[in-house]
C-alpha cells in the first residue's frame, strides 16, 4: 500500500577536519545511527578529508554488526584549532644575525615577507557528496537514497563543481541533508 515506508539507502558522510570538540559530538552521536534506522534500510559510511572522500564500510545492514563496526572505526580526532601567527616575534621565525634561520620561511619559497603563509586548507566537501551520490546510484531501484552529510560546510578544492553535484544528485534522485553546528537543512 501507499503507507508502506520505503526501505532507504543511506551514505554517512562525515568531514574528518571538523574541530575535536566537535567530532568528540559527532563519534558519540554515530553510535546510535543504527537505532533509527529499519531491518531493510542500508548504511554506507564515508569520511572525507585534504586527500577526498575515503569509504569506511560499502553498504550493509542498517542494524546488523559490521555498521556497529565500522562506526567505530569511522570515529576521527578531529583536529586541534589553531590561530595563525602574522605579526610579532613569533610570526617569522628564528633569525641568525638578522637573516632568516628557516629557509621555508624565506621569501624565495614562496612567502611575500618573512612570515609563514599557512598553506590553504583543503576541504573536498563538493568531491565527497559526489562520491557517496556514485555509490548510491548503485543501489536497487525502488530505495530512497539519501546522503547524511556531518560537516561546517566548507568546501575548497573540490574536483568536482557544485552545479555538476547538483545535477548528479537530481539524475539520480538522491536527497542530502546537511547536519551541521547548528542547524540541520535539506541541500537539493
Amino acid at each position: 500500500s501507499d503507507l508502506d515506508a520505503y526501505p532507504l539507502s543511506v551514505a554517512f558522510v562525515t568531514d574528518a577536519t571538523l574541530p575535536s570538540d566537535i567530532m568528540a559530538k559527532v563519534n558519540n552521536s554515530l553510535s546510535v545511527v543504527s537505532n533509527g534506522l529499519t531491518p531493510a534500510d542500508s548504511v554506507a559510511v564515508i569520511s572525507y578529508a585534504g586527500t577526498g572522500p575515503q569509504m569506511v564500510t560499502d553498504f550493509t545492514a542498517a542494524q546488523g554488526r559490521r555498521l556497529t563496526a565500522a562506526l567505530q572505526i569511522a570515529r576521527k580526532p578531529g583536529e586541534q584549532p589553531g590561530v595563525p601567527l602574522t605579526e610579532g616575534p613569533f610570526a617569522s621565525g628564528p633569525t641568525v644575525n638578522g637573516l632568516q634561520a628557516d629557509p621555508t620561511l624565506a621569501p624565495q619559497r614562496g612567502n611575500a615577507s618573512g612570515t609563514f603563509i599557512l598553506p590553504k586548507e583543503i576541504h573536498p566537501l563538493n568531491d565527497a557528496i559526489l562520491y557517496a551520490a556514485e555509490q548510491l546510484a548503485s543501489q536497487p531501484r525502488g530505495r530512497r537514497r539519501v546522503i547524511y552529510v556531518i560537516s561546517d560546510g566548507k568546501n575548497s578544492r573540490s574536483k568536482a563543481s557544485y552545479k555538476e553535484v547538483v545535477q548528479y544528485l537530481l539524475a539520480n534522485n538522491i536527497a542530502v541533508y546537511e547536519i551541521g553546528r547548528a542547524s540541520c537543512r535539506e541541500r537539493v
